[in-house]
């Protein structure tokens, strides 16, 4: 099919183009063969150059099918840079990017392929209000134990943006801190997936270095007591902690303000 190779978008600048036009053509000539419609095709492949654009030249994520064809990432695509499109149109703009993810993410952690109805919108990301009044329910916890692990879980869900089951497979070896240059976070399997690395921002440094001070390259980072690595302990923390003004923070909240 000469389509994919020869694409050239409409709403893309030529400079930005030249940045991912490698990759999307790459990645959609994995997703579309010689029997698809040529509309099929083109309205993917511009799809798919569009949300390359946003995550690698807009946000900086890396130019490759696990950042850019990250669930997470499609679903803010979807809902911020499409909001002006019917539901229908987003939700079949959704599915066709979502194909090509299925496809192309070696780590893809979103649902299985089946038949989507309509489209929903991914949790918007906290308010600054709501951001103080994450660190107020951390802050406002009745023991030391838990103001650590409710400080942590901030740190690791809107300082790097982990999954609450990364958060709690994390250990002190997979924090890289190299002082001024900032830390380096090495989490890993969720849903099998491999280690990733995540900078973490700088404003949540100080509180991750106090929290892992004196532990053990082996010790959990989240609750090192732990006698295995449930991936649940996160959100049973979370269920269990005093609400602020009614409000408990969420870690797929958090990842999407981090997003």
């Amino acid at each position: 099919m000469d389509l994919i190779p020869n694409y050239e978008p409409r709403k893309i600048a030529a400079g930005r183009w030249a940045v991912v036009s490698g990759f999307v053509r790459a990645t959609g000539s994995e997703s579309y063969a010689d029997d698809d419609s040529l509309v099929a095709v083109r309205n993917a492949t511009g799809l798919l150059a569009r949300l390359a654009e946003w995550v690698h030249i807009v946000h900086g994520h890396p130019l490759d099918a696990t950042h850019v064809l990250d669930h997470e990432l499609i679903e803010m695509f979807v809902a911020h840079e499409l909001s002006d499109l019917s539901q229908r149109t987003r939700g079949r703009s959704r599915s066709i990017l979502l194909r090509m993810a299925r496809t192309s993410n070696p780590v893809w952690n979103g649902p299985a392929e089946g038949p989507q109805y309509g489209y929903r919108g991914p949790l918007a990301p906290y308010t600054d209000a709501e951001l103080a009044l994450c660190r107020d329910w951390a802050f406002g916890q009745p023991t030391a134990h838990r103001r650590h692990a409710c400080s942590l879980v901030l740190a690791l869900g809107l300082g790097a943006g982990l999954r609450a089951g990364e958060m709690g497979t994390l250990r002190v070896r997979d924090v890289f801190d190299d002082g001024d240059d900032g830390i380096i976070l090495r989490p890993s399997g969720y849903r099998g997936a491999g280690p990733r690395d995540v900078p973490l921002l700088a404003e949540w440094e100080d509180t991750l270095r106090a929290e892992i001070a004196g532990l053990a390259p082996d010790d959990r980072v989240f609750l090192p007591g732990r006698p295995t690595d449930s991936t649940s302990a996160v959100h049973n923390l979370l269920k269990e902690t005093t609400p602020v003004a009614g409000f408990r923070p969420d870690t797929r909240q958090m990842r999407t303000t981090w997003i």
